[in-house]
C-alpha cells in the first residue's frame, strides 16, 4: 500500500518573493509499508522500477520525465532435439494427411 500526499504551504504574511508577492510552496510526502519491492530481487518485476523512479521524481517536482517504459519484449523459443524433429515433422506432415486420406477412402468406399 501506498500513499502520495501534496499540501500547498503559504509562505506567511512577512515573507515576500523578489517579485513582491507571497510565496506558495507545497510539500509532498511519499509513504510505503514495505520496502521488499524495490530490493535488488525485485526491483526489475512488476514495474517495480518505473514506479520507484515516478515517485522520486514527483518528489523532486520534476514530473515532466515520469513515464512508463515499454515493456521488454522476450521472443519464446521452441528448442527440440533431432529426434523430437524428425517426430513432429513425421506426425503433421506425413501421418496426419495419411489418417485423413485414409478416413476419406474409407468413409468413400462405404458408401460406394
Amino acid at each position: 500500500m501506498a500513499l502520495l500526499a501534496t499540501r500547498t504551504l503559504d509562505a506567511g504574511t512577512g515573507q515576500k518573493s523578489a517579485s513582491g508577492a507571497n510565496e506558495k510552496k507545497s510539500a509532498h510526502l511519499f509513504v510505503m509499508n514495505d520496502a521488499s519491492f524495490i530490493q535488488n530481487a525485485n526491483f526489475n518485476s512488476m514495474n517495480n522500477r518505473d514506479f520507484v523512479l515516478n515517485a522520486a521524481n514527483y518528489l523532486t517536482e520534476n514530473p515532466e520525465v515520469m513515464s512508463i517504459r515499454p515493456a521488454e519484449q522476450i521472443v519464446p523459443t521452441l528448442e527440440l532435439s533431432k529426434g523430437q524433429l524428425v517426430a513432429v515433422f513425421a506426425f503433421s506432415v506425413v501421418l496426419t494427411p495419411l489418417l485423413i486420406a485414409g478416413l476419406g477412402a474409407w468413409v468413400w468406399w462405404r458408401r460406394k
